[in-house]
């Protein structure tokens, strides 16, 4: 390895010369001397007076730099971050860099992660967090994050929808069905993925006696990273009644009846 040149040296047989002075260059690596083999072991330090390299004249003698890692050398590793699909399997959200010692082990822990709207580090999952660090930058370590799940809450609306109950003396009262016991309608809370598609929970629901479904008071279409609410909407039928006018007829409210028809439009559950 390393980079740069260095001319070549002429040796005469038993006359001690110094090797020339290295000037090979190697990044992260310290020059430590030189071989007579590649890879091979330190046979001759830098700038050393040698004899007697070769024996043969005019034989050529190929010296080959030995290089150790600089104490503290780092190079650069990747995370790559995957979010839970919605179909259960994994992709790639985004990756991330750090620093480690070159041919060391590396463990990366949850500092590392990334928060993502909506998804949790996993530390159950194929999550890869230990390897050795790679000179050539090439090191990969993946982390997993899970979808998170929140709470969908249906507020079926009872507290909007008057039914009329008879008290222990048979007197009529109009109450919400919320008020009664025996009608009132329980909310229903849901388990739900981030970013599922809410249309399964959010149905239309039966009409109720004297009332018809309007919708829910949130149109929200997937879920969000937070607990929901979402609250029916009920509109009150509404009758339209005419009066024909009779002899002395009065309207509760004053209205003449005797001068000629009225009509008067009520909304299911007003008194």
């Amino acid at each position: 390895g390393g980079t740069g040149t260095m001319e070549d040296q002429s040796f005469v047989y038993d006359q001690a010369q110094a090797l020339s002075a290295n000037t090979f260059q190697y990044t992260n690596r310290n020059f430590i001397g030189w071989s007579t083999m590649p890879n091979g072991e330190v046979e001759y330090t830098n700038s050393q007076s040698v004899s007697n390299l070769a024996a043969e004249n005019g034989a050529v003698v190929t010296l080959y730099a030995v290089w150790e890692l600089m104490e503290g050398a780092t190079a650069q590793y990747t995370v790559a971050h995957y979010i839970e699909t919605l179909e259960g399997g994994y992709e790639k959200y985004s990756e991330t860099t750090g620093y480690g010692l070159i041919e060391k082990e590396r463990t990366i822990t949850e500092a590392e992660a990334v928060n993502i709207v909506g998804f949790t580090f996993d530390p159950n999952a194929a999550n890869v967090l230990t390897a050795i660090v790679k000179e050539d930058g090439s090191t990969l370590f993946e982390m997993y994050y899970s979808r998170n799940i929140y709470e969908l809450t249906l507020d079926y609306g009872d507290e909007q929808i008057k039914v009329a109950i008879e008290d222990e003396d048979f007197n009529t009262h109009i109450v919400t069905k919320e008020e009664d016991p025996l009608r009132a309608i329980a909310d229903k809370v849901i388990s739900v993925r981030f970013g599922e598609d809410l249309s399964t929970y959010l149905t239309n629901l039966e009409d109720q006696i004297g009332y018809t479904f309007a919708g829910w008071d949130n149109s929200i279409a997937t879920m969000p990273a937070e607990n929901v609410l979402v609250t029916a909407q009920w509109a009150p039928v509404e009758v339209t009644v005419t009066f024909h006018p009779g002899t002395y007829w009065f309207f509760p409210d004053g209205t003449d009846l005797n001068a000629a028809a009225v009509t008067k439009t009520y909304r299911y559950g007003e008194e």
